[in-house]
């Protein structure tokens, strides 16, 4: 796979598996990178038309697990249901009464098409592999593992 750098993700190639790192602004852009690095990962290329919409709503005890659980939940819904994702609709992350950290978000994308999308890889599940969130100050960024 060719590097990519977008200044906001760039791939890390690995034995076997693939990783993401992500810089953002603020935490809701950072999962919205993180979106945007998914969908770049698993679709090479074609118009996203934006025409579905999905609820996801995650919850875990870190903000680590919850990057984790965010993909997986993608990683679910391109699975089941062929929706590749393109963009963060309405999001909100909160914490929780038992100190977990949640997540509520609408995603907008599209419905996979072999007409029009070029799939890149088949991504099984992110992991905790050497995973790394930082959010203490912006730029925030997180480095995530994928097994293939």
């Amino acid at each position: 796979m060719a590097v990519v750098n977008t200044g906001h993700f760039s791939f890390i190639e690995h034995t076997a598996d693939i990783g993401l790192e992500i810089k953002a602004d603020s935490e809701k852009e950072l999962f919205q990178k993180a979106l945007e690095g998914f969908t770049a990962l698993i679709c090479r290329s074609g118009e996203i038309r934006n025409n579905r919409t999905f609820a996801i709503n995650v919850s875990a005890k870190d903000k680590g697990a919850l990057l984790v659980e965010w993909f997986n939940e993608c990683i679910y819904l391109f699975e089941i249901h062929g929706f590749i994702p393109d963009r963060i609709k309405t999001i909100s992350i909160s914490r929780l009464h038992d100190g977990s950290v949640a997540i509520q978000a609408r995603v907008v994308g599209d419905t996979y098409d072999p007409e029009r999308h070029v799939l890149n890889m088949e991504v099984k599940a992110a992991t905790y592999h050497n995973l790394d969130v930082d959010l203490s100050h912006p730029p925030f960024t997180a480095r995530i593992f994928f097994d293939l």
